[in-house]
């Protein structure tokens, strides 16, 4: 079974102040060998938008 988790950032500039130039490469805390079986090599980013019509992720 796999889980998806989201964190929201207000742009792409946040993002490398936490994960750094290689925005697409998975980044884990130590902890994170407790509990997870895998480690995915990369992260997937989405744009969220919104509307009237509710909102939708977009790749």
């Amino acid at each position: 079974m796999h889980f998806v988790t989201l964190t929201y950032w207000t742009d792409e500039e946040a993002i490398r102040a936490f994960a750094g130039d290689e925005v697409l490469k998975a980044k884990y805390y130590p902890e994170g060998r407790d509990f997870l079986l895998e480690f995915e090599p990369e992260v997937v980013h989405y744009e969220v938008v919104g509307g009237a019509g509710g909102v939708r992720l977009e790749p």
